[in-house]
């Protein structure tokens, strides 16, 4: 089973995954056929031919959830592992935990790392290439021991900061007393970290959750450089949300995939199913600038999400549904098609492009603000430089009082467009 693509720098392309086989195009299989997995990892050529393939792992389960092509032309796999054999240089001491592979361009290992606690359970859901030359790991953990220092409860994030040969740099845990789990991480452009999944919580680092305990919201948290949060945001409504895909913009902020079963909250246009396709654009600090949910009456989520050449994005992910948004669905609705939706450039709104700028002054400001009266009653929010909202009120009032705002930058923001001031 395939969990990650990327297309390589030669035009073809990488897969990883886990398989059971050893037929077929498989082989070298290191555990019981048919029970225990494999981490498998395919290279294709750009017509989808296999150049090479390889199973990685040992006797008992093994997992490769995400890949990336690194500046060496080799590759990074982050997955997990129960075994204790065959290719694991340093077992886990106890269920299972995150097993980091660092292969060349044909699939050789070149080392690998064990990672997690010693009394738990901890798998990895998304790996990316650092600019520093080392990597940046996301996953799960439940317990504290070993190489993780804390845990809330529950499952929580824990992200991994490795040097270029898989030395710990850092590691933090995130989330609250219920599960909090993420399925994509990226760099941004600031050197910083933003990672995107689902939580349960609304205490420790979370707040904002919509629904009940056992809900999920979708997660979006923003880290500097050194794992600190900047900002958190538990995005959606009282039903399921979550999210599984996340993008810098190239003209700032962001846009995450995933799925809402919400009608309510933040969520807009849901058909009321078990589920829809939910893609949302964010700003730089985590406020929606435009959501849309896509779908049918029955179950559809997204899983995946790129930015195409025209400025639009592209998602899959499974549907049962073959009404609303969806057609042409194949065999019982007890089994999910793959969908796939082409979604169209963002095009600014009648009240947005009206708005696209708007006068604050004085500029910089000691004691009071003033914003331009292109607002009536409008809800104003200011931001300092690491994303925390500081001041909220109505543009109707005159002015706005910062005399006991520290020296520095900040926005503000009104309908989703932002401006930057100075206090002196």
């Amino acid at each position: 089973m395939p969990y990650a693509i990327q297309q390589t720098t030669d035009g073809g392309y990488v897969v990883v995954g886990e398989s059971s086989s050893v037929d077929g195009d498989i082989t070298n299989h290191h555990g019981t056929v048919g029970t225990y997995s494999d981490i498998w990892v395919v290279k294709l050529s750009n017509t989808g031919n296999i150049e090479w393939q390889k199973s990685l792992g040992g006797s008992s389960v093994d997992i490769g959830s995400s890949i990336m092509q690194t500046a060496d032309g080799g590759y990074i796999i982050g997955g997990s592992t129960m075994s204790n054999n065959g290719d694991i240089t340093v077992p886990p001491v106890n269920y299972s935990n995150y097993w980091i592979v660092k292969i060349d361009s044909m699939g050789i290992i070149q080392w690998d790392k064990t990672l997690g606690n010693i009394s738990g359970y901890d798998y990895s859901s998304s790996i990316r290439q650092t600019i520093d030359g080392g990597y940046i790991v996301a996953g799960v953990t439940d317990a504290v021991s070993g190489d993780v220092t804390s845990h809330y409860g529950g499952n929580d994030t824990w992200i991994v900061k490795l040097s270029s040969n898989g030395v710990i740099q850092w590691q933090k845990s995130y989330g609250g007393s219920g599960n909090d789990i993420p399925q994509s991480i990226i760099q941004t452009n600031d050197g910083g970290y933003i990672f995107a999944g689902s939580s349960q919580s609304n205490d420790g680092d979370v707040s904002g959750h919509h629904g009940s305990a056992i809900s999920y919201d979708a997660w979006i948290v923003k880290l500097n450089v050194n794992g600190i949060i900047q900002w958190q945001k538990s995005l959606g409504g009282t039903g399921g949300d979550g999210a599984y895909s996340i993008k810098e913009m190239p003209n700032g902020g962001y846009t995450f995939a995933g799925y809402s079963s919400s009608t309510d909250g933040d969520t807009v246009g849901n058909s009321g199913g078990s589920g829809n396709f939910w893609i949302v654009r964010i700003n730089n600090v985590g406020n929606i600038i435009w959501q849309k949910s896509m779908g049918g009456s029955l179950l559809d989520y997204g899983q995946s999400m790129s930015q195409t050449t025209d400025g639009g994005f592209i998602m899959n992910g499974r549907s049962f549904s073959d009404n609303g948004d969806v057609s042409f669905h194949y065999g019982n609705p007890t089994y999910s098609d793959i969908w796939v939706v082409k979604v169209a450039p963002e095009v600014l709104s009648t009240d947005e492009k009206e708005y696209e700028k708007f006068n604050i002054y004085p500029n910089p400001a000691t004691e009071k603000l003033f914003i331009s009266d292109l607002f009536s009653d409008e809800k104003y929010e200011i931001y300092s430089v690491t994303g925390q909202m500081v001041k909220t009120g109505k543009t109707s009032q005159s002015s706005v009082d910062v005399h006991d705002l520290a020296k520095g930058i900040y926005f503000v923001e009104i309908k989703n467009i932002k401006q930057k001031f100075i206090k002196k």
